[in-house]
């Protein structure tokens, strides 16, 4: 009866001990600015905590799946990597080129520190082309929430714990991973749906013979320049 009540006052205090490293109070606020294909996702997240004994014993990443419809653009994203206006990591492929029924989704993770109880983050994004229609004159892509990552790095060895429910991730300051646990944050803002304009069929035959008409006036007009002088040095 003794060894049972031991083990399940050491089993508590774990609880306890791990749900105490973990016991982190953050609010996140998602804004995505700027008209067009070309937009930048801004993110505010505000924590409650104390901040030395965070910035002392958490790293901390901000996880975003980026669906094929929207991709990062690597060299950009390596140009900020940098310059040192973000410090993140590219999961995945990415071919700028393809339309989005080509395309796969690829995951970006910004690593982030603690300088105060407010942090921002930007990312630059790009919506990418989608298949023309007879109907539809707006398609939509759903950007889905982040998710908010945490690494103990702290000396407590009861925390290290909380490690074997994390996922393995890229770590900040390495090519190798590092195990993550996945904190809950309170979200005030809706997932975002991201309208992209699409190609209309009907408009095809205007299309095709107004290209090939000024394809072929500008031909002419290369021509001509091109025989008056001739003409002139002649």
């Amino acid at each position: 009866m003794m060894q049972k009540t031991l083990q399940l006052y050491i089993y508590f205090y774990i609880l306890i001990t791990i749900k105490a490293c973990l016991n982190i109070t953050v609010s996140l606020n998602q804004k995505i600015e700027n008209p067009g294909f070309h937009k930048t996702i801004n993110w505010l997240l505000t924590f409650d905590n104390d901040i030395k004994e965070l910035k002392t014993d958490f790293a901390f990443a901000l996880y975003l799946k980026i669906p094929p419809g929207i991709y990062v653009n690597p060299d950009e994203f390596a140009s900020l990597v940098r310059q040192k206006e973000l410090n993140g990591r590219l999961i995945g492929k990415v071919n700028i080129e393809y339309a989005m029924h080509l395309s796969d989704s690829h995951e970006v993770m910004l690593f982030f520190e603690m300088d105060g109880n407010d942090v921002v983050l930007s990312l630059p994004i790009h919506l990418r082309y989608q298949k023309a229609s007879f109907v539809e004159e707006f398609g939509e892509v759903l950007l889905e929430k982040p998710s908010l990552f945490a690494n103990y790095l702290g000396t407590n060895t009861s925390c290290d714990l909380n490690k074997n429910k994390g996922v393995d991730l890229p770590c900040s300051d390495s090519n190798g991973d590092c195990k993550w646990v996945n904190i809950t944050y309170k979200g005030v803002f809706d997932e975002s749906i991201l309208l992209v304009p699409i190609g209309n069929l009907n408009h095809y035959p205007i299309v095709a013979i107004s290209t090939i008409l000024l394809g072929c006036l500008g031909c002419l007009y290369i021509l001509s320049m091109l025989m008056s002088t001739k003409l002139k040095r002649e």
